[in-house]
């Protein structure tokens, strides 16, 4: 990420968030190649599997979200970079401003209907219908924490894109 003097603070503190929340995912993950294990174990000595599956799930969707701001760090959302490519770095760059602005109306967007659909989860007790039935609240909570520091990210981005565009700017 390339900071500004204008934005350092923002930028470090989306760095530091973004790479905090993708240990976060790599851990989720890691516990998911354990449950797996586990279960393929459990299941060749003939035992029943109930929560298995279903906490691998929910940890590989919990990490899906938490490692979107790093997605949106190291740059990995989609690029149109044959179109980029073809422009003057000073409309390269301005069409990276307005990808920006369309991903954050977007991830905002979704951290809002995320978080109405997490607190009606929480407040109704809301669970899931198998065996286990384990709360869907932390679940629904992924996406709207997630995307939120994605929010955060886009901003830093965002706001040293738009520092590259001023007069003066190298581009």
């Amino acid at each position: 990420m390339n900071s500004s003097p204008g934005n350092g603070g923002l930028a470090g503190l989306a760095r530091a968030v973004s790479f905090a929340a993708l240990w976060v995912a790599c851990a989720m993950l890691a516990a998911v190649i354990l449950v797996l294990n586990h279960m393929i174990v459990i299941r060749l000595l003939g035992e029943a599997i109930v929560w298995h599956l279903e906490m691998s799930i929910y940890l590989t969707i919990g990490a899906f979200f938490l490692a979107t701001p790093y997605a949106v760090l190291s740059k990995g959302d989609v690029a149109i970079d044959l179109l980029s490519a073809m422009l003057s770095s000073r409309y390269a760059e301005i069409m990276r401003v307005a990808v920006l602005i369309v991903m954050l109306l977007t991830a905002a967007y979704l951290v809002w209907s995320g978080l109405g659909r997490t607190l009606e989860a929480l407040h109704s007790n809301l669970r899931s219908t198998s065996l286990w039935g384990p709360l869907l609240w932390p679940v629904y909570a992924a996406m709207p924490l997630g995307l939120a520091l994605a929010c955060l990210q886009i901003v830093a981005e965002l706001s040293s894109s738009i520092a590259r565009l001023r007069p003066g700017k190298k581009s």
